[in-house]
């Protein structure tokens, strides 16, 4: 479970600047892939089931899972995938990396729903109910309930000495939480105060319980050590892991009278009495990372952490198929486009889609490998694999082949970057950089010079050659034999991407606030920021990509970007991206399209035609007739709005937030801009209810307007 990873800190408001296209406001799409992700858990009822992807939201089905389909609406905030579901009267309820959010009707949208409970971006593991009493258990806060269905949430963690709390379960009247580190707590006043159950689980990694699950008076406790029962109401445990050959259980269930046990790496397993036995049931499993289940109509359903997201069974978990057709929240790692052919690069494997990401297929040879880049010379395209070195297509990425050469592949040394300049391909790996100048065939080191020689990003133009690694950037200016640190107005921060365009070479930097960019127009000799028009802090540009004079920009958690004059401003063309996940990790522009790789979030697409207005080749902002400030849409908000202004001539614009008594909170925009119209979008997260006021100020014009948020 990915709920205990540590998040980067937010500001208290954001904003991002977008240049329109004439015809309104045109949106990104998702593509049909590629199909894949990781499940962390289900949820299922006679009329539909519920997948919660490991931050990449909810899919929903009401076929028994023959289909599934985006539902994940109101889940917009980085890392809200789904740790655990609960059901209670009219509600369904998801937990995530972000908080809570509630659904009326049966898990197709959610709002949030955290009224009490501790700061944005607290981690929800588990839920369990007691009549009409929602409990939840945190891995950073203990244990909450709510009495309202969810609308307020109050504290119940009194005696819990440990409130890493990965699970909980109701039981004949008892409520038990497993924690991270000390075993098993128990409240028989539904959470009032809570006593260490008693004797007999393990030491170590037995006093880590991520899943509990009772069944005919029976508890069973799954723990990083084996699986552990009781029959007693927790007075005393003893070992139920016979049969089993992992002994870290990932999940647990039951299916009729039997007991389910998923594992790291071995599979499933079941229990027909009473857990004190387990015997393999993994029949039809490619790969055996389960991480939940349900129930519900006959069949029994599993997540899975690999490419099959969800398997099914209908014989009480001997047989299974994989079931995950539609789920498409796969981790892109790269793209790259040749023709009108688009090549997707993801963390367990490669995908190409002929059709403009209507259809993916899939490569074997890069099962369960991680697809760090791609780079191409002449009709040959290379990619860099973790772990299984270089490989090369000459048909467009339909076939690919070994091209290793002499490179030390064995030990498993991956490659992070690739890079071409005729006569030679450029691999930047763990061992540091190669170079060959025979498609692959041998491989010589090409790294002297360089103190920090592991390059993860490169880039060849202008006759120099770039690397970043993890803390400098490099220059050669013959083909890598001989490599000078280009320090001059750079910091000391890991390399993400380099691109070159008109001339100029980019860099995207891996470090909170701006400037995340920087630029050089003088081959490396000297650098200087370009960030204008990014919001103030948490718009990092992970990713660069460049077509004809537009460079485009992906970030985290804040959508795409764009600059048309070499970096120097930036616009913000994320309109309809949405959903959790969409960390953008990787660019590529193809058949008129622009599309974007997402960190648990697939694959999006976007015409260029409705981002960019063609002048003379160059963007340009769409024409004003008149100065205004729109009223902020949607109003009231919760907690993203977007406000939209427009001014007919170039002027110093100001377009700032104050609280109702006047109080300045955020300046989203304070400097000169061109004639247009344009849009920002203002993320109140941490805001309370209210109202607040915007004024735009363009020269001479001014205007001011209400909004309203509502939690």
């Amino acid at each position: 479970m990915h709920i205990l990873r540590s998040h980067l800190c937010r500001t208290m408001l954001s904003m991002v600047l977008c240049v329109l296209a004439p015809s309104t406001f045109a949106q990104w799409s998702r593509t049909a892939g590629p199909e894949g992700g990781y499940a962390e858990a289900l949820l299922a009822t006679q009329d539909y089931v519920l997948v919660g992807l490991e931050d990449g939201g909810v899919y929903r089905s009401t076929d028994l899972g023959a289909t599934w389909h985006y539902a994940s609406v109101g889940l917009t905030a980085e890392g809200a995938g789904g740790n655990c579901f609960a059901v209670l009267g009219p509600y369904v309820f998801v937990g995530s990396d972000r908080g809570v959010s509630r659904s009326t009707d049966q898990g197709r949208t959610w709002t949030a729903a955290n009224v009490g409970f501790p700061p944005y971006g607290t981690s929800v593991s588990s839920f369990a109910t007691i009549g009409s009493a929602l409990f939840l258990g945190s891995p950073w806060y203990g244990v909450y309930v709510s009495y309202d269905s969810g609308a307020t949430w109050i504290k119940k963690s009194s005696g819990l000495t440990d409130t890493t709390v990965m699970s909980l379960i109701t039981d004949a009247g008892l409520l038990y939480a497993g924690t991270n580190g000390s075993g098993v707590f128990i409240s028989s006043d539904n959470g009032g105060s809570w006593q260490p159950a008693g004797a007999g689980l393990g030491a170590g990694n037995a006093q880590r319980v991520y899943n509990l699950v009772s069944a005919g008076g029976t508890v069973v406790a799954g723990t990083r050590a084996g699986a552990y029962r009781s029959t007693d109401k927790g007075a005393t445990w003893t070992v139920a892991a016979t049969g089993m050959t992992s002994r870290d259980v990932s999940a647990l269930g039951v299916h009729g009278t039997d007991f389910i046990a998923g594992t790291y790496g071995a599979g499933v397993y079941r229990s027909t009495n009473g857990g004190i036995d387990w015997s393999p049931s993994s029949n039809g499993w490619t790969d055996g990372n389960v991480r939940g289940f349900a129930s519900a109509g006959g069949v029994l359903f599993a997540g899975n952490y690999g490419k099959a997201v969800v398997y099914t069974s209908t014989d009480n978990g001997s047989d299974w198929t994989a079931s995950g057709s539609g789920i498409t929240s796969k981790t892109i790692c790269a793209l790259w486009s040749t023709g009108s052919n688009v090549i997707a690069g993801t963390s367990d494997g490669l995908n190409v889609s002929t059709d403009g990401g209507a259809s993916w297929g899939s490569d074997a040879h890069f099962l369960n490998t991680t697809m760090y880049g791609f780079a191409s010379l002449g009709n040959r395209i290379y990619a860099a694999t973790g772990g299984k070195g270089v490989f090369a297509s000459t048909d467009q990425g339909a076939s690919w082949f070994d091209a290793n050469g002499n490179f030390p592949v064995s030990g498993w040394v991956p490659v992070y970057s690739v890079a071409a300049d005729s006569p030679y391909v450029y691999i930047g790996a763990g061992a540091g950089v190669y170079r060959s100048s025979d498609n692959g065939s041998t491989w010589e080191p090409a790294k002297n010079g360089m103190t920090d020689s592991v390059a993860y990003a490169m880039c060849a133009a202008n006759g120099t050659l770039f690397a970043g690694t993890s803390t400098l950037m490099y220059v050669s200016t013959n083909h890598g034999t001989t490599w000078s640190a280009s320090t001059n107005g750079l910091r000391s921060y890991k390399v993400l991407s380099i691109v070159s365009v008109d001339g100029a070479v980019l860099a995207a930097y891996a470090f909170g606030g701006n400037p995340t960019v920087y630029k050089t127009t003088d081959n490396g000799q000297s650098w200087y920021p370009v960030s204008q028009g990014l919001a103030t802090y948490s718009t990092t540009i992970q990713t660069l990509c460049v077509d004809g004079h537009n460079v485009f920009g992906g970030t985290s958690a804040n959508g795409v970007w764009l600059s048309t004059d070499t970096g120097e401003n930036w616009a913000d063309i994320s309109n309809g991206l949405s959903g959790p996940g969409l960390d953008v990790a990787a660019l590529t522009a193809a058949g008129g399209y622009l599309y974007a790789g997402m960190e648990r979030g697939g694959v999006w697409k976007r015409p260029l035609s409705e981002m960019i207005v063609s002048v003379n080749g160059r963007g340009q902002p769409s024409l004003a007739t008149e100065f205004r400030l729109e009223q902020n849409y949607p109003n009231p908000f919760n907690p993203k709005t977007v406000i939209s202004g427009q001014w007919t001539a170039d002027s110093r614009i100001r377009l700032v937030v104050y609280d109702i008594l006047g109080r300045e909170l955020a300046v989203l925009a304070d400097g000169k801009y061109p004639a247009g119209k344009f849009t920002f979008t203002l993320d109140g997260t941490h805001l309370s209810s209210g109202v607040y006021l915007c004024r735009l100020t363009a020269g001479a014009h001014s205007a001011v307007m209400k909004m309203l948020l509502l939690r």
